[in-house]
């Protein structure tokens, strides 16, 4: 089973910013989150889809004399259109509770939990109680906030790395707790919380995204991929790629499961093949990608 080892800071202000819970819901607070997962065709077989949603309160509702916020998501980076209601929204003394269009209500977070407690989070499987690791703090906004590590479920080759941030909720996203999932270590297979903000100010970044909004997705012109000649793969210290007739200088991009470029290549014009030198790139899946004579080429490379 996969532990966390985390160093607890233990100072004064954090135990004083600790009676003092930050408030999940704030009006102008937005949470941007991005799903990847391999979306294939017949002309792009190994090709992955990124989609960011936008998820923020609009308006309020009384339910049996009792406020609730009404929660959106959209796929529309300005949060302008095309809303999707989510879910109803109501904060009292470190809970967190959500309720859906039935009226179903559910514990969305308890941001009072202590290590040694436990979560339960339903994977489809019956309810799964995760028990809190540790706890430690983040500074954010000049603000301390109390940061939970869970206990990661076995169910190989399934991983989840399930952590919270008070008053901002999981890093899988606001509402990953009462729609858990686990993801594949084996194929681009992800939703990650890519930042928090407080209007147009971002307070937490995630440090694996270069931006907060990202959205990889086929155009129909896209549709015409090719994928070059590509070997060895798997590969450990070098790739070679053969190239069609090269009559213009280029390049080619080299992406990791989400969608960030990690190595950028110099295509020089009239080149029949390019070597990679990969070993100092970490182990996993990359996706390369470049436009020769106006076609676009794209594959799936696994460096071990």
């Amino acid at each position: 089973m996969k532990k966390y080892i985390i160093l607890i800071f233990i100072i004064t202000s954090v135990i004083g910013y600790s009676q003092s819970l930050k408030s999940f819901i704030d009006l102008e607070a937005q949470w941007s989150v991005a799903k990847t997962y391999p979306n294939p065709n017949p002309q792009n077989p190994s090709f992955v889809e990124t989609r960011t949603k936008i998820f923020g309160f609009i308006g309020d509702t009384l339910v049996n004399n009792i406020l609730w916020q009404k929660y959106f998501s959209t796929y529309d980076i300005e949060f302008q259109s095309e809303f999707i209601f989510e879910a109803y929204i109501r904060a009292e003394n470190g809970y967190l509770f959500a309720m859906d269009s039935n009226s179903i209500i559910d514990t969305l977070y308890n941001f009072n939990i202590q290590v040694g407690d436990s979560i339960g989070y339903d994977f489809g499987f019956g309810l799964e109680y995760l028990e809190v690791l540790n706890i430690d703090s983040l500074l954010i906004n000049d603000e301390y906030r109390k940061r939970f590590y869970f206990e990661e479920p076995f169910y190989p080759p399934s991983e989840l790395t399930e952590i919270w941030i008070e008053g901002i909720g999981s890093i899988h996203g606001p509402l990953f707790p009462i729609n858990p999932k686990l993801f594949s270590s084996e194929i681009p297979d992800s939703i990650n919380l890519t930042c928090y903000k407080i209007g147009h100010t971002v307070l937490w970044q995630n440090p694996g995204y270069e931006s907060c909004y990202i959205t990889i997705v086929l155009s129909l012109e896209e549709l015409k991929i090719e994928a070059l000649k590509v070997y060895p793969n798997p590969a450990t210290t070098h790739i070679t790629f053969e190239l069609p007739m090269v009559t213009k200088n280029t390049i080619l991009q080299i992406k990791d499961i989400h969608g960030q470029t990690k190595e950028e290549i110099p295509i020089q014009k009239g080149s029949s093949e390019i070597t990679w030198t990969c070993c100092d790139i970490k182990s996993g899946v990359y996706f390369y990608q470049t436009e020769i004579e106006e076609k676009t080429h794209s594959g799936k490379v696994l460096i071990q």
